[in-house]
């Protein structure tokens, strides 16, 4: 834990700092952010829209970069609208040679990310860094005296309040609340700083422009409530753990078989209960997942067209955000006999 921002933080290690430069410099993605179709369509068109509302103006003729582009699909948007674009991305990701935007392969900061920009963007990067304060310090140095830098990030908060494990990825370092992502924003020298929740799901959207705060410490009136959050972090993940648990054995012990849906969300605490693998099923809607398995754990991910031919007795929704969704496109699908339970339900 931060102390000077609230932050919730995963103490850096060198050697998974290390698996991730190369993970990262290979292409290595998560679908479904910012893409042409599916999720990724309604992730760009909201972020788009929040972006026309902060600017407050056309994009004709502004000058924008954006950090960790992957396929460069929102550039496309923005070069649509009349932008000067330009992104940055680590490792070469698939859509990127169709994009028609400019691409620079490499992390930022880089000596091909030269002047000054009206915009500065970036979409689920900040959390990957294990100092996000002095990153944002030097992404505020390219913005021009009136530019704007917009962010998003995962919102945390839920997810620490029901002491839920699934957000524990290894590749996210920050684990933000609205409140510790404005002080941290601010701890950098950002100004006239703005965070708000989206109404899509579960991310935090932030803007700021170029400011003199310095590195002082900042504290707000939020400050308290976040540390108490952190703090009891731990004992409500013990509680969640056991829930998880017992609904699992419970499920088995009458004999049925468990779908979990967005079954990711589910792994770290699968692990840290140590439950049997037994009668379970792995679904997820991407289909880079198809027939993958995570580490350790023998179990394939099927498709929605597995689930359809072949539906479990039950379904577990690992999804807070797309949870309800999720099952309203499904239920038709199945017979009646298939129950579905929503993650936050089981969270009571």
């Amino acid at each position: 834990m931060e102390e000077s921002t609230g932050r919730a933080a995963q103490i850096p290690d060198p050697e998974v700092a290390k698996a991730l430069d190369a993970a990262y410099t290979c292409g290595s993605e998560i679908p479904g952010m910012m893409e042409g179709t599916g999720i990724g369509r309604q992730y760009a068109d909201d972020y788009l829209k929040t972006l026309t509302d902060i600017i407050g103006r056309p994009f004709t003729g502004l000058r924008v970069l954006e950090i960790g582009c992957g396929t460069g699909y929102l550039l496309q948007r923005l070069q649509q609208e009349g932008a000067d674009v330009l992104g940055i991305e680590p490792g070469c990701q698939s859509g990127q040679e169709d994009s028609g935007v400019r691409i620079v392969r490499g992390f930022f900061p880089s000596v091909e990310v030269k002047g000054e920009f009206d915009l500065i963007i970036m979409h689920s990067v900040l959390e990957h860094l294990p100092d996000p304060t002095d990153f944002l310090r030097t992404v505020l140095r390219q913005l021009t005296p009136e530019g704007i830098l917009c962010l998003a990030v995962p919102d945390e908060s839920g997810f620490l309040q029901r002491g839920d494990v699934s957000m524990l990825f290894t590749e996210h370092y920050s684990y933000f609340s609205p409140d510790s992502l404005y002080r941290t924003i601010a701890k950098a020298g950002g100004g006239d700083i703005r965070v708000k929740c989206s109404t899509f799901s579960a991310l935090l959207y932030a803007s700021c422009t170029r400011a003199a705060a310095g590195d002082d410490e900042i504290r707000s009136p939020g400050m308290e409530a976040d540390l108490r959050l952190v703090t009891e972090y731990r004992r409500k993940v013990n509680e969640f753990t056991e829930k998880f648990q017992y609904y699992l054995e419970a499920v088995r012990t009458g004999g049925l078989e468990l779908g979990i849906y967005a079954a990711g969300r589910a792994v770290n605490a699968l692990v840290m209960s140590g439950v049997s693998m037994a009668r379970l099923r792995f679904f997820d809607d991407a289909e880079m997942m198809h027939g993958t398995y995570f580490p350790s754990i023998s179990v394939a991910v099927e498709d929605r067209e597995d689930f359809i031919k072949n539906p479990p007795d039950e379904v577990l929704i690992m999804s807070v955000s797309f949870g309800a969704r999720i099952e309203a496109a499904l239920r038709p699908l199945v017979p009646a006999r298939v129950r579905f339970q929503q993650l936050e339900e089981l969270c009571k």
